[in-house]
């Protein structure tokens, strides 16, 4: 065999016989050479003596292939990568002297980038090869293995957030470490939903394979996180002047506001709010609707009023933007003429001055048929519903003293019926007296005042 000894080269007598004593000597020798082939045995310096006529009848020497193994290595690839063999991935046994195996040609469907782990190992198989003196073999060749392990996919979301009680924003997100074009993708989501408190929640991703390439992936989910911010609410007085009828040695003054939330103007309910006067505070709570409407106790006055909602888990504090201003007054039943225009914003106007008490009032009057009760000073001695009356057309009864501030009746219809004067409450108004020490229920001591608002 190739790479192995000559074996001794024997001979043998086939034809004639030795005498006793007799014998061969000398070699064989054949012809050069030690590769795989044929080479010839000659008779070299075998010889006889000359007693024997010595014929020598030659053979051959085979020198037969080796056994050469080739074996491809093993390989590792990431999915999405190409290998690209450089065909020196092998090793090799039963080499002789100095005989090479310099490359080989090495295949592989798991070479491919598109190649999936699902099928992975691929074989690696190994052919023609190439080298020195490997004509003197039988080369067997031995497959290896090529494995596909999984690529990193890294989904990041994105931060995001909103304010408590908005709708969640489109959510985010960027994928890294895609490969072939695979069509992946993500649909980001969180658990918060429109009612969610004020906190930090998580934003996940989850995978949209349609391909179902994802098996050739590692994903790395990294969450995102929605921040739901306090929302502004908005503190406003339901209206823009208030009025209380004073009812005892102070009174409970009501003031009504509107919690809403900024954006959206959707109601902020169950919610504490405050509102301040002279430093007196009151409390209320918002009702569904975020209305809320809290007593102040007051005395007879002019205030100007401020609301507050402190905060809570879920709100911004908020105060009103625009002071309200109160007046508590006292009620009486004093009448001013409201007849003289078409309508009542035009005839009776806040800022303008009127006269409520005194032996004139009646000259005021430019309409209607109260011409013939110029004994009506100014004040009603009855009033039932939207009536009042005076007896006779004198006034009778009025207040021993008044307060700064004062309630009086509006009327737009003045009559006489009988002995009585009469008229219509059109409305309630309240004046700002000129002078209260100048007063007297004498209807020679006129009084007049200056209308600071309507009551609601």
């Amino acid at each position: 065999m190739y790479g192995e000894a000559d074996p001794a080269l024997t001979y043998q007598v086939t034809t004639g016989i030795l005498v006793e004593g007799d014998g061969f000597g000398g070699e064989l020798t054949r012809d050069a050479g030690e590769t795989v082939g044929t080479y010839a045995i000659h008779q070299g310096t075998v010889a006889l003596s000359s007693n024997y006529s010595l014929t020598f009848v030659g053979a051959n020497l085979t020198v037969t292939r080796a056994t050469l193994t080739i074996t491809a290595d093993d390989w590792t690839k990431t999915y999405g990568q190409t290998t690209t063999f450089a065909g020196t991935e092998f090793t090799t046994n039963g080499l002789l002297n100095a005989d090479t195996v310099t490359s080989v040609t090495l295949t592989s469907t798991g070479a491919a980038a598109t190649a999936t782990v699902a099928n992975s190992p691929y074989s690696i198989t190994p052919s023609a090869a190439v080298g020195t003196g490997l004509d003197n073999y039988t080369i067997t060749y031995i497959d290896g293995a090529l494995t596909v392990n999984t690529a990193t996919l890294t989904i990041t979301v994105a931060d995001a957030s909103r304010i408590y009680h908005q709708p969640n924003p489109a959510f985010t997100g960027t994928i890294d470490g895609l490969q072939n074009n695979d069509a992946i993708s993500a649909v980001y989501t969180t658990a918060a939903t429109f009612e969610s408190p004020v906190g930090s929640y998580d934003i996940g991703a989850t995978i949209v394979d349609p391909s179902r390439r994802i098996g050739n992936y590692s994903v790395v989910i990294d969450k995102g996180a929605l921040t739901i911010e306090k929302a502004q609410p908005i503190l406003t007085f339901t209206t823009p002047v208030n009025t209380a009828p004073f009812t005892g040695s102070t009174s409970l003054a009501p003031v009504s506001v509107s919690l809403v939330e900024q954006i959206g103007g959707r109601a902020v309910a169950g919610k504490v709010v405050s509102v301040s006067a002279a430093g007196t505070t009151a409390q209320a709570t918002t009702n569904d609707s975020g209305m809320a409407t809290a007593q102040l106790p007051l005395a007879i006055g002019e205030y100007v009023v401020n609301g507050e909602f402190a905060r809570d888990e879920n709100y911004l504090p908020a105060t009103t933007s625009t002071p309200q201003g109160l007046y508590v007054y006292q009620p009486t039943q004093f009448v001013i003429w409201g007849g003289n225009a078409p309508s009542l914003e035009t005839a009776v106007r806040v800022g303008d001055r009127y006269l409520f008490w005194g032996a004139q009032w009646a000259k005021q009057v430019a309409a209607g048929s109260d011409g013939a009760n110029e004994s009506f000073k100014g004040y009603a001695d009855r009033v039932s519903g939207t009536q009042w009356s005076a007896t006779g057309g004198a006034s009778s009864a009025p207040p021993a003293a008044i307060s700064t501030y004062v309630g009086v009746i509006v009327t737009t219809q003045t009559a006489r019926n009988r002995s009585d004067t009469v008229g219509n409450i059109a409305e309630i108004v309240v004046l700002k007296v000129d002078d209260v020490h100048g007063y007297a229920p004498n209807p020679g001591h006129s009084a007049t005042g200056v209308m600071v608002a309507r009551t609601r």
